[in-house]
């Protein structure tokens, strides 16, 4: 339940009175319409949204929050975010077997300058 205190924490940072703090945008996900009423009532007014544990919709909505904040001059859209994913994670395996790792364990993990040196290869050739 780490969830509803970090949350907690970003409310009350938010209404601190600094200025920098009070402008802070949040995006607050749940894997089914309300069903925070039964953790934390006092949410009710905050645009909370329902991914209904389906990643295209997950995508679909973060996709659009990040653009709705400014956060993103990224004008993708959902499906295509979602095949540049998949795009990139058969990347990542491909580069785990010629290294020599084998099970999803080991291909799943990398390093996170690793990881960010790959991406930034992998973006070079698309």
């Amino acid at each position: 339940m780490n969830m509803p205190l970090e949350l907690g924490i970003d409310f009350g940072l938010k209404s601190s009175g600094n200025d920098q703090l009070s402008t802070k945008s949040m995006l607050i996900l749940e894997k089914k319409k309300n069903e925070y009423d039964k953790y934390i009532s006092d949410l009710s007014g905050n645009d909370i949204f329902a991914h209904e544990n389906k990643t295209d919709k997950l995508v679909e909505i973060v996709r659009d929050w990040l653009v709705e904040a400014k956060a993103t001059k990224e004008r993708k859209g959902s499906k295509e975010i979602w095949n540049d994913y998949n795009d990139f994670n058969s990347y990542i395996w491909s580069v785990r077997e010629k290294q020599g790792y084998s099970t999803p364990k080991d291909k799943n993990y990398m390093p996170t300058n690793e990881m960010l040196e790959q991406l930034e290869n992998w973006l070079s050739k698309t």
